[in-house]
């Protein structure tokens, strides 16, 4: 008892700044979470995370071959407490509220509690990790959370030389781990960085390192187990998946990669959602700029401090990841890849600034005067963290414009509840209409009901599949299906819409229509209103 009152006297602010972050981050994702970006086969997560929670699955692997369980596990707890379509991806922006106060946690653990509270913050209002890791229900949204817990254990560990520290460190890598493999990426920096310390010796006559060791490979104990006892299975995984797996062929391609990552890194940290027409256009876009100059600050504050920490695994990560990941471009989906690299990124410019703010603060200005160094700091930190959340407003909004979003997709959805039937026919050729990261309409409806325990069918929409047109009946089809259907069918219109898919094929207009019965006539094509 008197070790839990120790502990709440002694962290209870930190404990209140990472409640007051994580408020602040689930604030700036609830907006457009379930309409921006839209449905992408992030449904296949939900689905599998579904029958999990209902029992039908006890996987030793995620859907992906290559992801531990854990993920799906934990949307699946979600899933078993609220079982409803709209529960993934309030998941996944909790999860993304809790990445901020993790992220607290690792700068607070570097540089104390202002380093910390600015970290957080820029984490808070990351404008990539609000549109993709926090609105798409990926399990590899979840990285980022605890890779950031991993890394503030294994910096407690051995700044207070306490191996039950390393050991948590240990076994949330293996879980973060699970989540993607990519979490390896990191694991060369932080060994690096541990073992440079000049006392790194005794550590190997204490078991902690070997308990640590021991539960990372009991967190990641599926993935690994499978590819022990499966070998053949994981080969054909590296061959279909060449570019996730496959090492570059030449220098010119590794550094190729290495473009490709430090781009989709700047437009993380810029919000740059235009494609630009060459990679130095991006560094001159405000907020990117302004990263590239506090970044510098941070490698110096890290050389005057001899505090190299983040920039071992920063730069681990960096060199790693173009080895296996050449998959880049496909602005904003695919930087739920890198994601896992923000925590210490904004760990390591909260650290720059904070050394640069003590440092003019000490040697050279005065008492008198320091109030107006620090409105000035506090008034470039607001900008760094408001300036992604307007840009990403501006993304919002650019996508209700050009009609991307779920709005009509949720209020078809919202009408068929309402009015429920006994079968839902869906137009196969809604299939045909893929949006970016793989999601299309047909799968999205399917995964939904499916959820919602409301029998569909998937139909090939002629005249002859609808020969009994039963009154009442719901069809969502093509437009072009639904006007073939009037041949033989009564048939309204509820709701159209025309939507774009992905970039270069042409649009899908499609629609919600209900069946009114037979029609006596033939060759009657239009549609009632």
């Amino acid at each position: 008892m008197n070790g839990l009152k120790n502990f709440w006297a002694r962290y209870r602010a930190d404990v209140g700044w990472m409640i007051l972050l994580g408020a602040i981050a689930l604030a700036a994702r609830l907006p457009a979470l379930f309409t921006i970006p839209r449905f992408t086969d992030e449904v296949l997560e939900w689905q599998f995370a579904f029958e999990i929670a209902r029992g039908a699955r006890n996987p030793l692997l995620g859907l992906q071959p290559y992801l531990g369980p854990f993920g799906s596990n934990l949307l699946a707890f979600a899933l078993w407490l609220a079982p409803h379509p709209f529960t993934p991806r309030a998941f996944s922006a909790l999860m993304g509220a809790l990445t901020a106060s993790a992220t607290y946690a690792l700068g607070a653990a570097i540089g104390g509690r202002r380093v910390g509270f600015i970290a957080g913050l820029l984490m808070a209002t990351s404008s990539a990790h609000i549109v993709v890791n926090s609105h798409i229900a990926y399990v590899n949204s979840l990285t980022p959370l605890f890779a950031a817990l991993s890394l503030t254990c294994v910096y407690v560990a051995r700044g207070r030389d306490d191996g039950r520290f390393l050991i948590a460190s240990g076994f949330l890598f293996g879980l973060a781990a699970q989540t993607h493999p990519l979490t390896f990426a990191l694991g060369p920096g932080i060994v690096l960085w541990f073992f440079s310390a000049r006392s790194f010796w005794k550590w190997f006559r204490r078991p902690a390192l070997y308990l640590a060791l021991g539960a990372a490979l009991l967190a990641y104990y599926p993935v690994w187990y499978a590819l022990w006892t499966q070998p053949d299975f994981f080969r054909a995984q590296v061959v279909t998946r060449s570019y996730a797996f496959a090492l570059p062929s030449s220098l010119g391609e590794y550094a190729g990669n290495a473009q490709g990552l430090l781009v989709e890194l700047a437009r993380m940290v810029g919000a740059v959602y235009p494609n630009l027409s060459a990679p130095r256009a991006y560094l001159l876009q405000p907020l990117v700029f302004l990263y590239a100059l506090v970044l510098l600050i941070a490698a110096w504050a890290m050389r005057a401090q001899k505090n190299y920490f983040l920039g071992w695994v920063i730069g681990s990560a960096i060199l790693c990841i173009p080895l296996v990941n050449k998959q880049y471009g496909d602005f904003p989906y695919f930087t739920r890849y890198l994601a896992l690299l923000l925590p210490p990124l904004y760990a390591a410019v909260a650290f720059g600034l904070v050394t640069l703010w003590t440092k003019l603060e000490t040697r050279f200005v005065a008492a008198r005067a320091r109030w107006i160094l620090r409105a000035s700091a506090w008034g470039a930190i607001g900008l760094l963290a408001l300036m992604p959340l307007s840009l990403t407003a501006e993304f919002y909004a650019g996508q209700r414009r050009g009609g991307r979003t779920n709005a009509t997709f949720l209020d078809i959805t919202a009408r068929v509840a309402q009015t429920p039937t006994n079968l839902i026919l869906l137009d196969k050729e809604l299939g045909g209409a893929e949006f970016p990261s793989g999601g299309n309409l047909l799968l999205s409806f399917q995964v939904w009901f499916d959820l919602q325990k409301q029998t569909w069918r998937a139909v090939q929409v002629t005249p002859r599949q609808l020969q009994n047109c039963a009154a009442g009946q719901w069809l969502i089809a093509t437009r072009a299906n639904a006007v073939r259907t009037a041949t033989r069918c009564h048939i309204r219109t509820i709701v159209e819409q025309e939507m774009p898919t992905r970039p270069g094929r042409p649009s899908i207009y499609f629609g919600l229509y209900q069946l009114q019965g037979p029609r006596a006539e033939q060759g009657v094509r239009q549609i009632s209103n």
